[in-house]
């Protein structure tokens, strides 16, 4: 059924664990905490692996749509920080 609808098994697994995790928490108030500590280590290699996949031909092919979403992404990265800046000092 994964396949099919094309769901990644660590999206399945994650709704999983979060399906379990809160039904204990509502249920009887158990509090499963993670231990968040090599997250951010780890998401550098993920994300820099996926970096060192690319190439330049595989970025050429994504033409005029890669382009597209390379602009989308700068602008929302920009309005992201800019709003993080503006409430932090209005909230001040």
């Amino acid at each position: 059924m994964l396949r099919k609808y094309s769901i990644p098994e660590p999206v399945a697994g994650g709704f999983a664990c979060a399906t379990i995790v809160g039904g204990l928490y509502y249920a009887f108030g158990i509090q499963i905490e993670f231990n968040l500590d090599v997250r951010d280590i780890l998401l550098l290699y993920f994300f820099a692996g996926i970096g060192l996949k690319a190439d330049i031909v595989t970025l050429l092919k994504g033409g005029k749509p890669l382009l597209i979403l390379l602009v989308l992404s700068r602008i929302f990265i920009f309005l992201q920080n800019f709003m993080g800046s503006v409430l932090r000092l209005c909230l001040v």
